[in-house]
């Protein structure tokens, strides 16, 4: 006795009902994910840009078991980015329940070699790219710290200094061998050289 159009009606609340509780069952099941997800150390160095980073290995390594226990899945993909010479990078991240969110971000084609170097071959490009692009999405979806190994993001520490000579010394040595400074702090995780730690300055 109801309509064509009643149980259309019927179908389509239900539906949108279905849908709520799964996205519901989604937002908590990944609030619980990232509340036992711990800091990551960055356990790599980049010597060419003189920076630290985390492995996608040792990203994966600390979350996915976590991912996994509350129901949660990722898979990774590619979509096409707005930007010149840039990948987007895309990550899914699904629960058991039937919803799924997702997260991206456009990474520069890493083409250009190092000086001295020669260039980068398009597949060697795309797979660089693909790991970095990975690497971070991931960081990004679930909102993950990285930390310095050494000192947990604070260089200084309660640690001794080096002196205001020693200081001087290092400013001499960086000028004379043409240094990026802000590099260099960038890479110790300090605001100055005068914040270097005693048992760095070797």
């Amino acid at each position: 006795a109801i309509s064509a159009d009643k149980l259309g009606q019927i179908a389509s609340a239900h539906e949108r009902i279905t849908a709520q509780d799964a996205e519901r069952a989604f937002n908590v099941a990944f609030a619980a994910a990232q509340q036992a997800m711990s800091p990551i150390v960055k356990d790599a160095a980049n010597d060419t840009t003189m920076s630290r980073y985390a492995r996608l290995e040792t990203i994966s390594q600390a979350i996915d078991p976590i991912i996994h226990a509350h129901g949660l899945s990722t898979s990774f993909g590619t979509a096409d980015s707005p930007l010149e010479r840039h990948y987007r990078v895309t990550c899914k991240v699904r629960h058991i329940g039937g919803h799924a969110e997702t997260f991206h971000g456009d990474v520069p084609a890493d083409l250009d070699a190092y000086e001295g170097e020669p260039d980068k071959v398009a597949v060697h490009a795309y797979g660089s790219s693909m790991t970095y692009g990975r690497r971070y999405v991931k960081v990004l979806a679930f909102d993950i710290v990285l930390k310095d190994e050494d000192n947990d993001g604070n260089a200084s520490g309660g640690e001794e200094r080096i002196s205001q000579v020693e200081v001087a010394e290092l400013t001499g040595l960086m000028d004379d061998a043409g240094l990026d400074r802000d590099r260099l702090l960038d890479f110790l995780q300090i605001e100055s050289l005068g914040h270097i730690p005693r048992r760095r300055h070797a």
